[in-house]
């Protein structure tokens, strides 16, 4: 009788340690996952108010002084830093790498994209959009379904497209800048262009979401500055004005925020993270500089 309460007893303990390590599992998966949610809703939050800032800056830019400037501002690295930055944080800083080193292949799908709004513009925005976006999602699709190429191969696929799209838009669309925009945008439109760039931003963050860090690398490519900064030109300037503002941001996008995934896909596993995206800004804002000279000798 005795040895059966023992056992009894012991059954009864190790029955309520279990329990006890179950909840506290449970507990922690819940805080973990609260967690996760908790950023995801920062980065959220983040991408709208940097995508509409940077978006508000840039087109009120080609407005005052002309789509040159603009595009340049448009073209540098603002929500590929945010979209890198927390996979890192999220997923690890060998995903960031992963992500990063997509960029140079993820980002040529932009030359297509450019060029194709340029070509329908003048049909109207909807065409344009719809004849820039649908070869932008299938090849996005095929980039994600058959996994991205070598890292090598991805930059040699961007200088191909990226030398490609410019060329055809400078020489062959025969695009003409505005060194003289608009007039100062008012209020009210500002706070439209911010709410529309938040929303298109906060779209590109969600499709990051759902897959791992290859879509996130994608995702990070999705050109949501590009469209946003696209439609806000083709309301305030028109069609000729957007093509102008188009054609800057080719030359500026594919240098500065490529350079900014490929010195990242170098310095993450390196320097780690932070410093990782810090060398990365620093030298995109430097190749930014080095554009701008670019534009200003050769853009016509």
């Amino acid at each position: 009788m005795v040895f059966e309460s023992v056992l009894i007893t012991l059954k009864k303990s190790c029955k309520a340690i279990t329990q006890d390590l179950v909840d506290q599992s449970s507990l922690k998966c819940h805080e973990v996952h609260n967690s996760m949610e908790i950023g995801f809703l920062i980065k959220l939050g983040l991408s709208f108010c940097v995508g509409a800032i940077w978006v508000v800056l840039s087109t009120t830019i080609a407005d005052v002084l002309g789509t040159k400037l603009g595009g340049l501002v448009a073209g540098l690295p603002s929500t590929v830093v945010i979209t890198l930055l927390f996979v890192g944080l999220v997923q690890g800083t060998d995903a960031a790498t992963t992500a990063a080193g997509t960029v140079p292949a993820a980002f040529s799908i932009n030359g297509p994209f450019l060029l194709l709004f340029c070509l329908f513009i003048r049909r109207g925005l909807v065409w344009a959009l719809g004849a820039a976006l649908f070869p932008w999602i299938l090849l996005s699709s095929i980039l994600v379904t058959l996994g991205p190429p070598k890292f090598i191969v991805g930059v040699v696929i961007w200088l191909f497209t990226m030398s490609a799209t410019y060329w055809l838009l400078e020489n062959r669309f025969v695009i003409p800048s505005y060194t003289k925009g608009n007039s100062i945008p008012t209020r009210t439109q500002m706070l439209f262009r911010a709410a529309l760039t938040g929303t298109v931003v906060s779209l590109g963050v969600l499709l990051s979401k759902i897959g791992g860090p290859i879509f996130g690398g994608v995702a990070a490519s999705f050109p949501a500055v590009f469209l946003s900064s696209l439609i806000i030109s083709y309301f305030s300037g028109g069609a000729d004005f957007s093509r102008g503002l188009a054609k800057a941001m080719t030359l500026s996008g594919f240098i500065n925020v490529v350079c900014y995934g490929i010195v990242g896909f170098f310095t993450f596993p390196i320097l780690g993270l932070w410093s990782g995206s810090l060398v990365s800004l620093i030298v995109s804002f430097i190749t930014g500089y080095l554009t701008y000279a670019l534009m200003q000798t050769k853009m016509s």
